[in-house]
């Protein structure tokens, strides 16, 4: 990956996560899979995005640049990771305290995403609304549909999700619900 791909993916990510609803991306799984379907909105779309590379995992699509970007931003700017306790666990909290100073030297979300500001907020508000495991679910979804893994039948797609997900199946209705939106066009 070049310097410009990875200069662009860290601004493009300090962005998505300044313009979540504060502290609402609980969680590494989480903040992976709301990258990860930004990222094929805007493909599906013919639009600017990420160039994460993201293969499968246990937890659904993942690409580990994803978290050494978010713990490099969390290190240089006022990207902020934290790990507060929930219950029994410690899950990793992003948020940002960008001054607006820093915030206008930024690009727009236009220019980063090809995507409008407020299009990109209604959406990373959506995702960052759902649990985990939904958006696990809705991820892996994507990523076989997207990948030809299997084909776009949501019958189809079910039976996939029964070997790779079975825990989460009680999610399939609102998970592929969700993902049609991110599926590419063909």
């Amino acid at each position: 990956m070049n310097n410009e791909k990875l200069i662009n993916n860290k601004v493009r990510l300090l962005r998505l996560i300044d313009i979540a609803p504060e502290k609402q991306i609980a969680g590494r799984i989480k903040l992976q899979k709301i990258v990860f379907l930004v990222q094929q909105y805007a493909k599906a779309r013919n639009k600017k995005t990420f160039t994460y590379e993201f293969d499968y995992y246990t937890y659904g699509p993942f690409d580990k640049n994803v978290g050494i970007d978010a713990t490099y931003l969390a290190k240089e700017t006022s990207f902020i990771i934290e790990n507060e306790p929930v219950g029994n666990e410690y899950p990793w909290t992003y948020s940002s305290e960008l001054e607006d100073s820093t915030r206008e030297k930024l690009p727009d979300y236009e220019s980063l995403f090809g995507i409008e500001e407020e299009e990109l907020k209604e959406i990373v508000e959506k995702l960052a609304k759902k649990d985990y495991q939904t958006l696990e679910l809705t991820a892996t979804i994507v990523f076989v549909v997207n990948k030809n893994i299997c084909e776009n039948s949501k019958e189809i797609v079910k039976k996939k999700m029964n070997v790779l997900k079975p825990h989460l199946m009680e999610k399939y209705d609102g998970a592929w619900a969700l993902a049609e939106s991110y599926f590419k066009k063909n």
